[in-house]
């Protein structure tokens, strides 16, 4: 789990740097306020492979964290499936961006970003909530449904205000994506299938 932890941990680190310091190679006019990451990996965008490069990478690290981790919560595990391969999937077919007036762009493509786009978010929510019926701690369900909140607020902020739309959802992937590195690694966890094996041992 340590290494899985820290290659995590090592991709994540990337994925803030490709948010906060390729937008200064981007796109002229390209602002970390207004404008999301989901445009920096667009096509037509200069270094677009770079930051699709990083979000599949996030998928996929994502993931291999949660198999390590969740065991035997079978659930939990179809839910973080189910997150990260539409996250991967908003990596690999690319947003038509800002130069959808100038040139012609792959409409397929736009289409199914925008629709996993979409469906990472209910994903990510519909995982949260499974998580909460196998945790232990009172205060781990706390945080969890905070994050949970914060997911739901940030989208509706992304939607109500899409001038702050780059700025809100670095906030959501910062905490969305450092809570599920807490969460999968210190988070206390019911392992059924585990307890009802140690019971029949003992009998």
């Amino acid at each position: 789990m340590r290494l899985f932890g820290v290659i995590y941990a090592i991709i994540y680190l990337l994925f803030l740097a490709v948010m906060f310091l390729l937008p200064l190679f981007s796109f002229q006019g390209y602002s970390i306020i207004e404008n999301s990451v989901s445009e920096l990996g667009s096509q037509n965008a200069p270094g677009n492979w770079i930051a699709n490069s990083v979000i599949i990478l996030l998928g996929t690290a994502t993931f291999f964290l949660g198999i390590k981790t969740l065991k035997t919560n079978v659930l939990q595990n179809i839910g973080l499936f189910f997150f990260c391969f539409s996250f991967i999937l908003t990596g690999i077919f690319e947003m038509a961006g800002p130069f959808y007036k100038i040139y012609n762009y792959n409409y397929t493509q736009d289409a199914f970003h925008s629709m996993f786009s979409s469906i990472t978010g209910f994903a990510f929510c519909l995982f949260c909530l499974l998580f909460l019926l196998v945790l232990k701690e009172t205060n781990d369900k706390i945080k969890t449904i905070l994050m949970f909140l914060l997911a739901l607020v940030s989208s509706y902020l992304m939607l109500e205000f899409p001038e702050y739309k780059g700025l809100t959802q670095r906030i959501l992937f910062i905490g969305a994506f450092s809570w599920l590195f807490y969460a999968l690694i210190d988070f206390k966890r019911k392992e059924k299938l585990l307890d009802l094996q140690k019971e029949r041992r003992l009998y």
